[in-house]
């Protein structure tokens, strides 16, 4: 397996679409074995079993770039990769790695070519991993949870009184519509029930009326929804209270986001879900 040079780690960082300048995905593996004779527990791992330690670096394809294999399986994957030819020499700076360039779409100072890594891996300037999950707020992540989820049951009930009304043929009730509705609309295609095949033959006529029907659906239920937009945004704009700011719901949570990352460390501020903010519910 040849080392890879610097314009090799350039093509494997394209690979990786969602994150910048990554050059390879790091992981440890532990290998099953039976026990060495006059071992003891040098190779018992944490998971029960005897093993060896696999640690290899691996592209946007999954294939090995760099691997590393032999350590008792009481390694940690920390400690393994540090004292691996690969972390050594990482630490070293012998690696063909690119020079540092500026992040595609930014024109900040340059920034360097990265491993990513799990938790169990130490933050370097060459090796990223995730926030530790101790620092997180989980009753504030559980709120912003329950909300979108609200929301989300929120449009999915409106789309489907709708389609509904557009079956029936019925024209536009007068109610008022849900208001986040127009900015969820990019959760139609998520929400669509997909057509699927298999090795049975379609009854007779029900692949045609099923077709004829559907169209004939959405065109109504298209119309419906014009009309009801229209109608439902003059309404909102008059019962609108003068009092109450028209926060997007894009903006109402991002600032929830960011109030709990001010409030993370602070003991007296009320990190229970019946005691926080809520999102502005419709009128």
């Amino acid at each position: 397996m040849p080392e890879p040079k610097a314009e090799d780690s350039v093509k494997i960082a394209e690979g990786f679409h969602e994150h910048a300048h990554c050059i390879g995905a790091l992981y440890g593996k532990h290998i099953c074995v039976k026990k060495p004779p006059h071992s003891e527990s040098r190779y018992f791992n944490y998971k029960q079993y005897f093993s060896v330690m696999l640690i290899a670096l691996a592209d946007s394809t999954y294939k090995f770039i760099i691997v590393d294999i032999g350590a008792y399986g009481r390694t940690a994957d920390a400690c393994f990769f540090s004292s691996s030819r690969m972390g050594e020499r990482l630490r070293a700076n012998q690696l063909a790695l690119p020079e540092p360039r500026m992040l595609p779409g930014s024109a900040g100072p340059p920034a360097p070519f990265v491993i990513v890594a799990d938790e169990g891996f130490a933050l370097t300037p060459h090796v990223m991993r995730p926030f530790p999950r101790r620092n997180q707020d989980y009753s504030r992540r559980k709120a912003v949870q329950t909300h979108w989820r609200s929301l989300k049951d929120c449009y999915t009930q409106e789309l489907r009184q709708i389609r509904e009304a557009g079956r029936s043929g019925s024209s536009p009730s007068k109610r008022k519509q849900y208001l986040y509705f127009d900015e969820l609309e990019f959760l139609r295609p998520v929400l669509e029930t997909r057509r699927t095949s298999g090795n049975l033959p379609p009854t007779s006529g029900v692949e045609q009326d099923h077709d004829s029907s559907e169209a004939s659906t959405e065109n109504t239920a298209e119309a419906s929804l014009a009309t009801e937009n229209s109608s439902a945004t003059s309404s909102r704009r008059r019962r609108r209270r003068a009092n109450e700011p028209n926060v997007p719901l894009s903006g109402q949570l991002a600032s929830l986001i960011e109030d709990s990352r001010l409030h993370m460390d602070d003991p007296n501020y009320p990190h229970t879900p019946q005691q926080q903010p809520h999102i502005q519910p419709p009128l």
